[in-house]
């Protein structure tokens, strides 16, 4: 949706503290301590003239007022408020230590109110697996400006690994089995948590936000050393050092980062979408896809892969570039499926290979313009002779390709593709594509042929 750039500059006024916030504290210390969350300090690795010119100090944590909901299958749609102190935990809880513990956490300008995603993520969970979930709300520190909410967004993580560590202290729960699944500012949370924890699990960051944190030093932002294994989706990648180009942040900050159709310009983000946005999930659902469509995107796709159906597992491929990848030059997964990674839920199939890699592999796939969001990608390679041959002039003919399967595919309109050329000299590389042209074969790209 890279048409909506002229609006988006609009909210670099955003970014900015002005007199109406409550900032001016911020803007004059360099520390703030807390009980039991330790000190903040907005100088030093903290601030950037170019990627982070706007360094603040987060409010106090009662007026951030981060909360936790906690879901299990005994109580899957009334919510426990849980609670970070021993007596909760020992008497009022229904916390089971000794099962995977699932957080979820919203990010700028979202809550458990207008975002509609964070229920939804907890009904699909708790269907695929019998574990915790743990919805974390802090609407009260991630509004206006967002140089503030990304400030609050630490202590959010302070307040998540004490809630952690208490639990792991008095109900002799493992950190390991926690998994933290951040959408945008939530996925820079999610690292601040798992820095300090030191042994986390997992984490899922879901185009983490971009914006104050591209180019920043790992204590700053999301990176693989944050959890045992870290997998990213990006959606809106740009390379902002504002809000001019995307939401999301562009760089690799994982053990495996995936970048769907190249990170940006998702499929079905089209903006006179809008009304199908509306019909599909309501006023307030439509006008945030109108404005951040591609960003919302990574959240669609990790919802779609908690599911018990394996019939279409959204696999990605490792590449140098998405030129490349659009080339057919990266297709095979090779040994132990080394270069290849299922995108969402199950990436942690490559976990074992990925820990103790400080930075993993890029990988990229396509996916549709709308649900079911995963597709069936396929290479054929065709070889026109066993031995090479000079080619004619008047070589020329259609390919029709059938497949035969289980599982819906889609071929075009007209359900067939012609064959084109695309690499003349390189082991006879040829892709099918869309469109009624006839097959001519170029002898003069390659005279040595």
């Amino acid at each position: 949706m890279r048409g909506w750039i002229p609006w988006r500059a609009l909210l670099l006024a955003l970014l900015l503290p002005g007199p109406c916030f409550r900032t001016a504290e911020s803007l004059t210390l360099f520390e703030k301590c807390m009980p039991d969350l330790g000190c903040f300090r907005n100088g030093g690795n903290w601030f950037h003239l170019l990627y982070r010119p706007v360094s603040l100090l987060p409010d106090d944590r009662h007026l951030v007022n981060t909360t936790f909901l906690l879901f299990t299958r005994s109580n899957p749609a009334v919510q426990e408020y849980l609670q970070s102190d021993a007596d909760h935990l020992l008497h009022h809880t229904v916390f089971q230590p000794k099962k995977p513990t699932k957080i979820i956490i919203h990010g700028f300008m979202d809550n458990i109110l207008v975002g509609n995603w964070l229920f939804e993520m907890k009904d699909r969970l708790l269907d695929t697996m019998d574990c915790n979930v743990i919805v974390v709300d802090w609407r009260g520190g991630n509004v206006l400006p967002y140089s503030q909410a990304t400030a609050n967004g630490r202590v959010v993580g302070a307040e998540i690994a004490f809630l952690v560590k208490t639990m792991e202290n008095v109900l002799g729960a493992s950190q390991p089995s926690f998994h933290c699944i951040g959408h945008s500012l939530g996925a820079q949370i999610c690292g601040y948590a798992g820095a300090r924890l030191g042994n986390l699990g997992r984490i899922s960051g879901l185009d983490p936000a971009g914006p104050l944190f591209y180019r920043m030093p790992p204590d700053v932002r999301l990176d693989p050393t944050d959890a045992n294994f870290v997998d990213v989706i990006h959606s809106d990648a740009s390379k902002p050092y504002f809000l001019i180009e995307g939401f999301g942040v562009n760089q690799m900050v994982g053990h495996v980062d995936f970048y769907p159709n190249n990170g940006n310009n998702q499929p079905g983000c089209q903006r006179y979408n809008f009304r199908k946005f509306v019909d599909e999930g309501g006023l307030i659902e439509g006008v945030r896809r109108l404005s951040s469509c591609d960003h919302i995107r990574s959240l669609d796709y990790y919802m779609e892969s908690i599911t018990r159906d394996m019939r279409c597992l959204p696999v990605a491929v490792s590449c140098p570039s998405w030129e490349e990848f659009e080339a057919g030059r990266c297709s095979r997964c090779g040994g132990k499926d080394s270069h290849c990674a299922v995108m969402g839920f199950y990436s942690d199939r490559m976990k074992t290979s990925a820990e103790g890699q400080r930075m993993g592999r890029k990988l990229y796939l396509k996916t549709n313009d709308g649900h079911p969001f995963c597709l069936h990608q396929y290479q054929v390679a065709v070889q026109m002779s066993k031995t090479p041959k000079r080619a004619v002039w008047d070589a020329f003919g259609q390919l029709y390709l059938n497949l035969k399967g289980k599982f819906h595919v889609r071929l075009g309109q007209r359900g067939k593709k012609s064959l084109t050329q695309t690499l003349y000299c390189a082991n006879n590389s040829y892709a099918l594509q869309s469109g009624e042209e006839l097959f001519l074969r170029e002898t003069d790209s390659c005279p040595d042929y």
